[in-house]
């Protein structure tokens, strides 16, 4: 048994067959378009697959991230998450996950990160593994009748885009609009086009006189379908006729909004037209280190893996 990095075409190629048939139906895209920066052939650092006998019985990626104060001086942080947890069928529930958890860990604390952080409804297994609820996110449930029927659009205008037709000043500006959060994570505008390309990923902007008011990101490929999990907006207010477009543009039963506990300008108004609301923990976490101070982080889920 050992841990590696893939480095071939045939241990890529072998390790996407695997997640594809784990984690998602038969689908017109491959797992690494879903994930284009942990699971990029180009860039394998991410990439922890487990060899018995030359076959990759099991896989987790480990993503090291910056953790960031917008509002703050305060200085960054170092986390990893962890995401792609697979054990091969046929390797199943002999210990196998456990030991590569084990070594991601040690890998972790050999980079200094701070804490790891993870998103499973596997509870109980993680939580052998030390793994506790972190974080905290509110889901919001909009459909059509709850909306209100004449929304003003005088002036504002919300449409889908094509991200490849944005300009990196635009990007800037769809950052500066998010809500503020305590802490979040650091991502490049360069991280940034990669994640809007992931496909079935929708983005939506707001504009008023052709500038850019608003914008929201509905779906990541098999994840988050009908789900606005990054969003941000200069008048709270248009946060409903946003909505509004993005469930008559994609056809929607309902969506569901996620926002962190902070967006308290907006959250005034989402939750008196949402027709159910849910208070959830983020995701699981373990710290590694003493010092880890990571209150109020909220991960935008264009970050998650």
């Amino acid at each position: 048994m050992k841990i590696i990095k893939p480095t071939k075409t045939s241990a890529f190629t072998e390790r996407n067959i695997m997640l594809n048939n784990a984690l998602r139906p038969p689908l017109p895209f491959s797992i690494d378009e879903e994930y284009p920066l942990v699971l990029n052939a180009k860039n394998n650092s991410y990439s922890h697959c487990m060899l018995i006998d030359q076959k990759i019985v099991a896989h987790a990626n480990l993503w090291p991230r910056s953790v960031i104060s917008p509002t703050t001086s305060l200085g960054s942080q170092k986390i990893g998450l962890i995401g792609n947890v697979v054990t091969h069928p046929e390797w199943q529930n002999k210990g196998l996950m456990a030991c590569l958890l084990q070594k991601l860990e040690a890998e972790a604390r050999l980079q200094k990160l701070q804490r790891l952080i993870l998103w499973s409804d596997l509870r109980q297994f993680y939580q052998k593994m030390g793994y506790t609820s972190f974080g905290q996110e509110l889901r919001l449930f909009f459909n059509q009748e709850r909306l209100p029927k004449k929304l003003k659009r005088t002036a504002v205008k919300v449409k889908e885009v094509d991200p490849q037709d944005l300009s990196n000043d635009a990007l800037e500006t769809m950052f500066a609009l998010r809500p503020p959060t305590p802490l979040t994570l650091q991502r490049s505008l360069t991280e940034f086009r990669h994640l809007l390309s992931i496909p079935a990923t929708h983005l939506f902007i707001s504009t008023r006189d052709s500038q850019i008011t608003g914008y929201g990101i509905v779906g990541k490929g098999y994840d988050m379908y009908g789900v606005l999990h990054e969003w941000g907006i200069v008048d709270p207010k248009a946060i409903l006729l946003m909505i509004k477009v993005i469930i008559t543009s994609l056809n929607l039963p309902y969506l569901i909004v996620l926002s962190p506990l902070s967006a308290i300008s907006c959250l005034h108004l989402m939750k008196k037209y949402a027709y159910k609301i849910e208070r959830h923990g983020m995701s699981l976490s373990k710290s590694l280190t003493l010092t880890s101070e990571s209150n109020g982080l909220f991960i935008w889920g264009l970050d998650s893996i």
